[in-house]
């Protein structure tokens, strides 16, 4: 193609773009069993959390007030981590934000959610969908997931020899050794926690 030349290029409508839906499914933690959908031919904005604000309001006491907030889009849904205080992983990643195209999962808290398409849902008869809980998260999610729990296996390990270390070098003394080491104090109780 020469510069001079001019390509012409379709021009698609916002209204004949594909409407994918998003369902949430949250399989663990003290929320399990809720669903959510997301779609963006209505409202497509949810936040989660703790406050009464929230449009899904969770129980879960690790997490924040106003957690997560969830926009869907005809492709994907745009996953912004609030600014919370245990942040938020997809996939076992740590996030801040994140692009979900379905088939991830949401770990806020001990609350892990998993994301759906309507795809997914119109491939399984009714009635065949996956089972909730933990056996959607055994089956399915570590099927899709090996690489993610080995590492998530190996970080934990990490983290509870490294407070360990700490713990003794500072004599048990948490906020001694949580102020050595420049983690914040209540973060390192919870990854303390999480290692007993």
């Amino acid at each position: 193609m020469d510069a001079d030349e001019t390509l012409d290029l379709p021009v698609v409508s916002p209204a004949a773009l594909p409407r994918t839906s998003f369902t949430l499914r949250f399989v663990s933690g003290p929320d399990v069993g809720r669903v959510l959908v997301l779609d963006p031919t209505r409202p497509p904005h949810a936040v989660l959390g703790q406050a009464s604000s929230c449009a899904i309001q969770l129980s879960d006491p690790h997490v924040s007030r106003r957690h997560i907030a969830l926009t869907a889009t005809p492709t994907h849904v745009l996953l912004v981590d609030l600014g919370s205080t245990n942040g938020t992983r997809v996939n076992g990643v740590l996030v801040r934000e994140a692009r979900l195209r379905g088939g991830e999962t949401i770990s806020i808290g001990s609350t892990i959610i998993g994301v759906e398409t309507d795809d997914v849902l119109a491939a399984n008869a009714p009635g065949t969908l996956p089972p909730p809980a933990d056996d959607f998260v055994s089956t399915v999610l570590a099927e899709q997931l090996p690489f993610t729990e080995a590492r998530h296996r190996v970080v934990a390990e990490f983290e509870r020899r490294y407070v360990d270390d700490l713990l003794a070098r500072h004599n048990g003394n948490v906020t001694h050794a949580a102020r050595a080491s420049g983690i914040a104090h209540r973060y390192f109780q919870l990854v303390r926690a999480r290692s007993r």
